[in-house]
């Protein structure tokens, strides 16, 4: 009961923070475009800064947040195996992550669902180095926030199933923060009255492919977390994911066709056919651990006891 307030305080504080932040952030972008400084931005909608002012509160209460839920040590936090043994699954996730998201995209691509994008080469490499950044943020800091802290404060509270299934739902429920519909004059209630339509613009279809994708990523590193008592492999794949993706949103796009519905708008990749190789890499992956056992190692899980 002691973690669900702990979730529950948190959360409405980054909301009610992050409403609260979004108007000065909003007029810090619009100063730094009428300055010059970014004219880039000058499109950038309310929503993204709202996404942005959300972030930004959740770093605010990061620490209280990890102190009330006593998530001190290293193996909280996902870190059950230190750096240097960590850096071989580190490079097997980033590897398995690559191959199994072109694979992925090949199918589609024979199958007819994507189609190839005019791109000149150069144009492609400049993608894939600046992608490497990216990959590697968000690939850390989801994982030690997700597959780390959220899955060792839920296996506290409910045991295994309940640190895999909350948190990928969780997960897979926070990526469709979005909103479409436009703005008005933007005052300091403006946050608040934009936080109703953070989820909306998704056609049924279109919404429940992508997230049957992301549950499936979830459940899916929630299980090897869980598996290992790391998250380095869940680092790796997801690094190599994102990677792929966005390389992958270069050189292809979707084909006109009566197939294109089962890949989703979310990133033109997430959809039906990618929440189904999931569960074939879930299959593979659980009998590799089962046929050898020393080459994804179960964890005793001593540090973290379920139920406390």
């Amino acid at each position: 009961m002691r973690i669900t307030w702990t979730f529950l305080l948190y959360t409405v504080f980054v909301i009610v923070t992050g409403c609260l932040l979004a108007p000065w952030l909003w007029a810090g972008v619009q100063w730094s475009v009428a300055t010059g400084l970014t004219p880039d931005l000058e499109d950038t909608p309310y929503f993204r800064v709202l996404r942005r002012a959300l972030m930004v509160a959740a770093l605010i209460g990061f620490w209280p947040f990890i102190r009330a839920l006593r998530l001190n040590r290293p193996a909280d936090w996902g870190f059950g195996l230190e750096w240097r043994a960590g850096i071989l699954p580190l490079e097997i996730g980033v590897i398995a992550g690559i191959v199994s998201l072109t694979l992925l995209v090949l199918a589609l691509r024979w199958l007819g669902i994507l189609a190839p994008e005019p791109h000149t080469w150069d144009v492609v490499a400049g993608r894939a180095a600046d992608a490497l950044v990216s990959a590697v943020v968000v690939a850390l800091l989801e994982e030690i926030f997700f597959r780390g802290m959220v899955h060792s404060a839920w296996r506290r509270a409910g045991g295994p199933a309940a640190a895999i299934g909350v948190t990928a739902f969780i997960y897979a429920a926070v990526h469709f923060l979005q909103g479409e519909h436009s703005m008005g004059a933007v005052q300091w209630t403006s946050g608040f009255a934009a936080l109703g339509g953070l989820a909306t613009g998704w056609e049924p279809l279109d919404f429940l492919g992508a997230f049957l994708s992301l549950l499936g990523v979830g459940l899916f590193l929630g299980w090897l977390r869980e598996r290992t008592g790391h998250i380095w492999y869940c680092i790796g794949l997801h690094a190599g994911w994102v990677w792929a993706i966005a390389v992958s949103r270069r050189v292809t796009e979707p084909a006109d066709g009566p197939w294109g519905w089962v890949v989703s708008d979310y990133d033109e990749i997430t959809g039906f056919p990618a929440a189904a190789w999931l569960v074939v890499m879930f299959v593979l992956t659980w009998w590799l651990a089962r046929r050898y056992p020393n080459l994804i190692r179960k964890a005793p899980h001593d540090d973290v006891p379920a139920g406390c």
